[in-house]
């Protein structure tokens, strides 16, 4: 694979999101905290200066709630389902069949978007080919975004194999800028976090020290 051009940072770091939330869970659970599975908010409510978070089965009762679920389950106050969308993107694994010589993460700032990065498989080294992303439900042809991606990577490594493939889909606000920060100016110890735009990894890590700042009154 050969660049033309490229404006580099330094000091960015690539690393395995499995074992980065493992890790996370960890430390959570080391500081006596606790993890819940298979629990599903179905609604919050502002009681006497307190939050009552119901699932199907039980009420939990705190000062605080942060909501991190992806896209807010509350329309009120907020409403920010009236200032995000949904994109969708692709990628696709590939076996090259030859030496990469990847060094680094790499995302192009043309249309369409196309991003590059390594993972490993045991001792195998395949190339990861990002992008066709689209509104959701706007022109939505997956095997045309999927085939995009493998034409890519058939110019790239015209002997390479494809070996997986799959899609997510991620919020975008209006402006593209994600909302991180108190929930609305009527719900108190309420916050959000959402609107990452596919950099979720990265804002996440972000958002979860803003917010808990904000909570210990460290801003």
């Amino acid at each position: 694979m050969i660049f033309c051009g490229a404006i580099r940072l330094k000091n960015q770091a690539q690393f395995h999101p499995r074992k980065y939330v493992l890790g996370l869970c960890n430390s959570i659970i080391k500081n006596n905290g606790k993890i819940y599975t298979n629990t599903k908010i179905i609604d919050v409510d502002h009681r006497n200066a307190m939050y009552e978070t119901y699932t199907e089965d039980h009420k939990i009762t705190s000062k605080y709630v942060v909501m991190a679920s992806h896209y807010p389950i509350k329309n009120a106050p907020g409403f920010y389902f009236l200032k995000m969308y949904q994109e969708k993107s692709y990628i696709i694994a590939i076996n090259p069949k030859e030496t990469l010589n990847l060094n680094g993460m790499y995302i192009n700032s043309e249309t369409p978007t196309l991003s590059f990065r390594t993972a490993k498989i045991g001792d195998e080294e395949l190339l990861l080919i990002g992008g066709s992303g689209h509104k959701v439900g706007k022109n939505e042809d997956m095997q045309k975004c999927y085939g995009f991606l493998e034409d890519t990577a058939k110019k790239l490594y015209p002997n390479c194999e494809v070996l997986y493939r799959w899609s997510t889909e991620d919020c975008v606000s209006l402006d593209k800028v994600p909302y991180i920060g108190k929930f609305a100016a009527s719900t108190p110890n309420m916050y959000i976090a959402t609107g990452f735009k596919k950099w979720g990894m990265t804002t996440a890590n972000v958002a979860a020290n803003i917010i808990t700042d904000m909570i210990l009154r460290k801003t």
